[in-house]
């Protein structure tokens, strides 16, 4: 870990750290500094006090606790948010938590569910409280997005789920529904069809690797599924609903340099966002007859955005038409305006309150945002992201899991 002056970039420190081969999330806290490496195959985390710090044979300046004032540290250009919620750990450690989504119970908004993905086991549903309801052990599941109402043809509708499974490399297809007693809130549905997988009543993907996935309802009602592969392959599927399950029909191929993950369909412009990981943001028609090609809009700069650029998703009230940009480089939020050529609007950040015991969220994979009213707790919504360093109340180590923040928390820090 190295320590530069920022007035002239002089080397301050080079601190070795016994086990802990490679960083991937340092932060300040109050009484020394936490550094972690999610992607270990057994992930480490360690906290290292001021004292230990300051004994750095290498560091010969003031205290390091002096340097790293809060005057020193302060970032520029970027929001802070407190969170206002968490969900519970996910059951399994090191990288498990990736992607969320959200199903909005229309009948009563304050029993609406987080739906997220556990990708070493299952899918997980929660109350907005962040209580576990449902823990369906089911394929790896790395991405989940919701289409909100679908309608068979003798006239049922419900909500539909899909996930990217990548045990079996297929697209796997759910019914949400309210939890009530004796009612699970995820049922599987059966992928019927020639494109069915001969183990799983699930969808066959030709990738290599299913990775990212979004979901889109199209104005005339059609159904759509993209998935992507870590080779920067993306496929179509239009997904018919039928009575006795769901058949689906690989409509479109597109492709980027490199891997992709996040998505988002933007419906109001009928226009698809893919995340480009080391390189930044393309769009493309959603229309399944329009071209495979793509126009890159938004490049990594170590700025705005720090790869890896991770979740995608889109905030429109009606008034404002957002995309926001998961910034895992620097554990931030990228904001950009659709209606106005992707003009940069701000970038935020989500920080703990301690008063009520929540952390902040960092190295966050998948997000949604949601400007539904829901209730008077959210009445223009919120944003939901994956945590991809949890600590608890006394900042032990926790197993990964969501954060929830206000939407109007974060509209008015980016309006300061």
């Amino acid at each position: 870990m190295m320590l530069y002056n920022r007035d002239d970039w002089s080397l301050k420190a080079n601190i070795q750290l016994d086990g802990v081969d490679e960083i991937k999330s340092l932060a300040v806290a109050n009484n020394g500094i936490w550094v972690g490496n999610s992607e270990a195959d057994k992930p480490v985390y360690e906290k290292l006090s001021y004292t230990t710090l300051n004994s750095a044979p290498s560091f010969t300046q003031s205290p390091i606790n002096e340097v790293l004032s809060s005057a020193n540290l302060a970032a520029t250009g970027i929001a802070l948010v407190k969170v206002v919620g968490e969900t519970a750990p996910v059951d399994d450690d090191g990288d498990a938590a990736d992607d969320p989504a959200f199903w909005l119970n229309q009948a009563e908004p304050n029993k609406s569910l987080i739906i997220g993905t556990n990708k070493q086991g299952g899918l997980v549903a929660y109350d907005l409280d962040g209580k576990e309801l449902q823990y369906l052990d089911e394929g790896e599941p790395n991405n989940v997005d919701i289409i909100q109402a679908v309608t068979t043809p003798s006239g049922e509708t419900y909500s539909l789920a899909a996930a990217s499974n990548r045990e079996f490399n297929t697209i796997a297809l759910y019914k949400i529904q309210a939890a009530t007693d004796g009612n699970e809130p995820i049922v599987a549905l059966n992928a019927i069809g020639d494109n069915a997988h001969n183990e799983v009543a699930q969808l066959r993907s030709e990738l290599n690797e299913v990775y990212g996935l979004c979901t889109y309802q199209s104005s005339t009602g059609a159904n759509y599924v993209f998935i992507n592969g870590k080779s920067g392959n993306i496929e179509q599927w239009r997904l018919d609903i039928t009575d006795n399950g769901i058949e689906g029909a690989l409509v479109r191929k597109l492709q980027v340099s490199s891997q992709p993950e996040g998505c988002v369909v933007d419906p109001t412009s009928d226009t698809l966002y893919v995340g480009e990981e080391d390189a930044g943001i393309w769009a493309f028609t959603a229309d399944e007859a329009g071209s495979t090609d793509g126009k890159f809009i938004i490049e990594i700069d170590g700025k705005q955005i720090v790869a890896d650029a991770e979740g995608l998703t889109i905030y429109n009230d009606g008034t404002v038409n957002e995309l926001i940009v998961s910034s895992q480089g620097n554990h931030t939020y990228a904001v950009y305006d659709l209606d106005n050529n992707y003009q940069y609007k701000g970038s935020f950040a989500l920080t703990a309150d301690d008063d009520n015991g929540l952390d902040g969220a960092s190295e966050t994979d998948g997000i949604h945002a949601v400007s539904a009213t829901i209730s008077d707790r959210f009445p223009k919504g919120l944003f939901l992201v994956q945590d991809g360093y949890n600590v608890d109340a006394s900042y032990d180590d926790q197993n990964q899991n969501f954060k929830i923040a206000d939407w109007r928390d974060i509209a008015n820090a980016l309006n300061k």
